[in-house]
């Protein structure tokens, strides 16, 4: 079931950037609320250009990320870039509207491909748009066209190296060439646009509470309907994501079952090959892979859109993910695939903001120690795909630098979505006041806020230091109460790692080396040298036999932190470690204790709704005429699938913009 508009909860502040429909006075039947009315209605391309090129100096406008870059003309179709050589993959953009944007009109494609998508989106039941009779005539249409403009480059002197096609969202294909050979293809008449593909990055308990999405869960609202995002297929362009996780299982905790709306057993993507079913449910309906990405596997892992990063689990459970009781908060472990380290504290229930939505997952990113990176010829053939596969929201936490919307080939093909009336999320990154993503006006451009949950160990400390020769200076002891870390306490005895020839604790250490009643002092070193984790120099003094651990800054500006130690440990300050270093010297037999203590949860509504430090921020450096960001949401230690400290708040919209 889809509500006639958007939900309540949303705030008013996407009222005012005129992202949300308008609602009516009267509230809707529940027939009324079967039919989907769009939350967009369609912006013309060129009548927000008209107004964009008409209140900008074009020739003040910088695109970031670019090497030497010689601004561009308002009719200009190539970036030139000085210093530049060698081949590189180029996106190339035709003047023709792709399949999302079309109209109607032409002799050999009359029928409007447009109407056919927005139909699609408004059925209970989604179809391939693959199989649409009107689509592919009208997408057989633009490849004679871009194989047309092939063969002329060819006829300058420019062979295209072709690696992807583009359709549904953009007009046009990427390729591999020189930057002389990619400004000669621009000068043809076809041609809108060329520009280099560069390199994007990755950029979320009681986040739906805060934002108010209970209202639309429990029907408080409006409409006076209850909705989880039932029928909704959310988007998700990212690292892919973990088929085996139990937020993308078909039914969740609350026993709701989630129904594919292609129907039963149908799905997109490498779940639609034979052998790789099992992949998907009738909640995650789709795992799309590419191989620009998985050809870099070679090997180390199965060729699928399966999530070695975590970065993408963690947006599409923030967005959609299933509601679960009683789950624990786990960290990393150290040098091994798994489930996590339980910390002892328990979360209770936790969901996606729209539980009862279906997941796609497109991979367009690559897993973190191959390249850690997204791939954009990748992301406008995702973009294609999705806007092919009916979704209804995506979600893009990803940005390079900001460029000028109307020349960029992703923002571009955001509008096509955009016109096909799907809603796109967009982070605005986490370069703070330096530079923001996305300032495009069709997006929703997401910066990152705090919510009220925060998650901290209880005081950790040491304590009873004590010797049988010279006690420890009383003038020190406040230093010992200066300690961070979560683990088991223990009394022991005190050695120094520096003394067994590894200060540092970066090598490993003979078995036995320590008595299970020893604490061992390491330093923790530098970032750029004599350093390995943290957790990981704990880990290598637990399996030569201590009991404790300690490891001790190096310099003073260096921060303490809450790990979680495999042994009963604690991270010190550099002026704690010297104190118990010079001490050690003399003393006899130093004894000393480390106090247990325990993850922590708790709930402050005056530490919510604060820009995060991280997050960046307007206004655009190339676009003025919108304000940017559009909004926040919740974005600052989400708890997720993929727990991390990583601006998460654009999935928390497209929850909202599911509900």
């Amino acid at each position: 079931m889809k509500l006639t508009r958007v939900s309540a909860v949303i705030s008013a502040a996407l009222y005012a950037t005129g992202v949300a429909a308008a609602a009516s006075s009267s509230a809707p039947t529940l027939s009324d609320a079967r039919v989907l009315k769009p939350a967009y209605q369609p912006i013309k391309a060129s009548a927000v250009q008209s107004q964009a090129t008409n209140s900008i100096d074009t020739s003040k406008l910088q695109s970031i990320g670019g090497v030497n870059q010689i601004i561009a003309q308002p009719k200009q179709k190539f970036v030139w870039e000085n210093g530049l050589s060698g081949e590189h993959s180029y996106i190339v953009r035709l003047k023709q509207q792709p399949v999302a944007s079309y109209t109607g009109g032409l002799a050999d494609a009359p029928i409007s491909t447009q109407a056919a998508i927005q139909a699609n989106q408004l059925s209970s039941i989604k179809t391939s748009l693959k199989r649409n009779s009107a689509v592919q005539q009208y997408r057989s249409v633009l490849e004679q066209q871009q194989t047309q403009v092939i063969s002329k480059a060819a006829a300058l002197g420019v062979s295209v190296e072709v690696e992807q096609r583009y359709t549904y969202a953009t007009n046009g294909f990427s390729a591999r060439m020189t930057q002389e050979q990619a400004q000669r293809l621009s000068q043809l008449g076809e041609v809108e646009f060329v520009q280099r593909a560069k390199p994007i990055q990755i950029s979320t308990d009681v986040g739906p509470q805060h934002i108010g999405a209970e209202s639309a869960w429990l029907g408080d609202n409006d409409h006076g309907l209850a909705f989880k995002g039932e029928g909704i297929i959310v988007g998700v362009l990212d690292t892919g994501i973990n088929t085996q996780h139990p937020a993308f299982a078909a039914t969740g905790d609350d026993g709701y079952t989630v129904k594919n709306p292609y129907g039963e057993g149908v799905y997109v993507g490498d779940c639609a090959i034979e052998g790789f079913e099992h992949l998907c449910n009738s909640k995650l309906i789709g795992v799309r892979s590419y191989s620009d990405i998985t050809s870099y596997y070679d090997g180390i892992a199965p060729e699928n859109g399966e999530d070695y990063q975590g970065h993408g689990s963690h947006v599409a459970g923030t967005a959609a993910g299933n509601v679960l009781h009683q789950v624990p908060y786990v960290v990393p472990e150290i040098g091994q695939q798994g489930d996590g380290i339980n910390t002892g504290l328990e979360m209770g229930t936790i969901s996606g903001v729209a539980p009862h939505a279906n997941i796609i997952s497109y991979q367009v990113c690559f897993a973190q120690g191959l390249i850690n990176a997204c791939d954009t010829p990748t992301v406008l053939k995702a973009i294609d795909d999705a806007i092919a596969d009916g979704v209804d929201v995506i979600n893009f936490s990803v940005g390079g630098g900001e460029m000028l919307p109307w020349i960029d080939a992703t923002e571009m093909a955001f509008l096509a979505a955009r016109e096909a009336g799907i809603v796109v999320a967009a982070a605005v990154g986490n370069d703070a006041h330096l530079r923001a993503d996305h300032s495009s006006p069709w997006l929703m451009a997401v910066a990152a806020s705090t919510h009220s949950r925060s998650i901290s160990a209880g005081e950790k400390l040491l304590s009873n230091p004590t010797s049988s020769g010279e006690a420890f200076p009383e003038s020190k002891l406040h230093y010992l109460t200066q300690a961070k870390g979560v683990s088991d306490g223990i009394t022991g005895k005190l050695v120094y790692a520096a003394d067994y020839g590894n200060q540092y604790c970066i090598d490993d250490f003979a078995e036995n080396t320590f008595a299970a009643d020893e604490i061992v002092l390491c330093e923790r070193g530098y970032e750029l040298a004599n350093n390995i984790a943290r957790v990981a120099k704990a880990d290598k003094v637990m399996k030569a036999g201590a009991g404790g651990f300690l490891l001790f800054n190096s310099e003073s500006i260096q921060d303490l932190y809450d790990d979680l130690f495999p042994l009963p440990g604690a991270n010190i300050s550099y002026e704690a470690g010297n104190a118990l270093v010079s001490w050690k010297q003399t003393a006899i037999d130093p004894q000393i204790t480390i106090e247990a203590n325990a993850m922590e949860r708790h709930i402050d509504e005056s530490n919510a709704d604060k820009l995060a430090q991280f997050s960046s921020r307007g206004p655009s450096r190339t676009y003025v005429g919108n304000i940017f960001p559009s909004l926040t949401a919740p974005g600052v230690n989400i708890y997720a699938p993929d727990t991390q400290s990583m601006p998460f708040a654009d999935p928390g919209m497209v929850g909202e913009y599911s509900l």
